[in-house]
């Protein structure tokens, strides 16, 4: 599946569970040489796609992808919930301050969390949860039945207490530029 993402890291990015070689090589293809594209890869074992990659980079290594059916869970006050009825934007200020905010999309029966992040100073209270909760709420009033994300090694601890489970590794790939351009 190819995914136009438009961000400040990546404008596409192809996402593909446990391609064969060939499906695998044919991808790296579309990626080498482009930096603003990425190639992210789910399977139970991401080791043996390194081997293939001499023409693209890693650009994330250390995430796994997560799983967690979703739940009406009341929200605590105070989490701001912006929405366009298919995607929602959660921020928690304390004191005028920004101290954790997440978003979620839902498509069809799938919550797809993204960018749950506490910042620095407000990290250890319980914040990354209260967001993931509003969140979760959120999407279930939607429709939505099961949540889906990327962890990174430190928030797999957090979803892992939240009950979510890991369901595969994943890697991410990037074009490296193209000497002579």
């Amino acid at each position: 599946m190819c995914v136009t993402v438009d961000d400040v890291s990546r404008r596409l990015e192809y996402v593909v569970t446990s391609p064969d070689a060939k499906q695998f090589a044919l991808l790296v293809a579309h990626t080498a040489g482009r930096v603003d594209v990425w190639l992210t890869v789910f399977a139970p074992d991401v080791a043996p796609y390194l081997d293939l990659t001499n023409d693209l980079e890693i650009a994330a290594d250390d995430e796994v992808f997560m799983t967690r059916n979703t739940e009406a869970t009341p929200a605590p006050n105070g989490i701001l919930i912006d929405t366009d009825g298919v995607r929602a934007d959660a921020r928690l200020e304390i004191e005028d301050t920004l101290a954790a905010m997440g978003s979620v999309a839902v498509v069809d029966h799938d919550a797809i969390f993204d960018r749950i992040e506490t910042m620095p100073r407000f990290q250890r209270r319980g914040l990354g949860s209260q967001i993931m909760n509003a969140l979760s709420d959120w999407a279930h009033s939607q429709g939505a039945t099961s949540g889906l994300l990327a962890a990174s090694g430190d928030g797999r601890h957090l979803y892992g207490k939240l009950g979510w489970t890991m369901e595969s590794e994943m890697i991410s790939f990037r074009g490296r530029p193209m000497e002579g351009r």
